[in-house]
This record gives C-alpha cells, structure tokens and sequence, in this order.
C-alpha cells in the first residue's frame, strides 16, 4: 500500500520522517558507543605511559642522589587529590595517578623487596604496576 500525494503537495509523510529519525539516532548510537571506547583506551595508554615515564625520572634521580623519591602508600597525582611527594621532571597527566606500593627508597632494586609502581586513570578500572627490579609493567 502506498500513500499517494495529491499534485502540488511537497511534504513528508510521518512515516517517512519516523524511519528517517529512526536510521539517524541508530548511527548516533553507535558513534557513541564508539567514542566510549576510543576514550577508555585513551585513558589507558595514558596510565601506562606516565607510569613508564615516572620510572624513567626516578631512575634518574636515583643515579644523582642514589635513592628513589617516595615512600610506600604515597603518590604523586593530578586527579584532584593532594600529591604525597613531587619529583622534579615529572608531573602525571590530567586524571591520572601514581602510588608507590612496596620498596624500600634506598634499595630499590632489591629482588626480595622491589620497588613497584601503580598508576591508574580515574576514567577507568585498570590500573598498572612496574616493577624496577624486573622493568616489567603488567595490566592488573
């Protein structure tokens, strides 16, 4: 059955705008599920990064001043919280946070003790961990 349009009517029908709307809001939907996604891995490539980052720094501290900056349970943060210590040359991207979880500062490398890392961005669960005994950064 098809609708016929009496001449000299330039209209849509109902119809025809509801099936339009419908394929409209489908594509806006799957844009945003998309974006959703897009942004969570976004969020943690930056974790991983500020964390390889931060390692890199406090190895360099560590070889002019033979210890590393921070305690365990402190961190250093940009995600609206105070940080616990600042470490010059480091500052952690917008939403993101670093806590020191275990080591001892003036033996850092220490396999029975090692000095391990976390960084985690407040956009998403994961969180990261290095360890600086092993260099390995592992997804928990």
């Amino acid at each position: 059955m098809f609708v016929t349009r009496s001449k000299g009517s330039y209209g849509y029908t109902i119809i025809e705008l509801m099936v339009v709307m419908s394929v409209i809001s489908i594509i806006l939907s799957l844009a945003g599920i998309y974006i959703i996604q897009a942004r969570k891995a976004a969020y943690k490539i930056t974790s991983k990064y500020d964390l390889h980052q931060f390692a890199k720094v406090e190895e360099e501290y560590y070889v002019q001043h033979e210890s590393f900056i921070g305690r365990t349970g402190q961190s250093i943060r940009n995600d609206g919280a105070a940080s616990d210590f600042t470490l010059k040359g480091f500052s952690p991207t917008n939403g993101v946070c670093v806590t020191i979880i275990s080591g001892d500062p003036g033996d850092p490398f220490n396999s029975q003790n090692p000095f391990i890392a976390q960084s985690k961005h407040n956009g998403v669960e994961s969180l990261y961990e290095f360890n600086f005994t092993t260099r390995e950064m592992v997804e928990k």
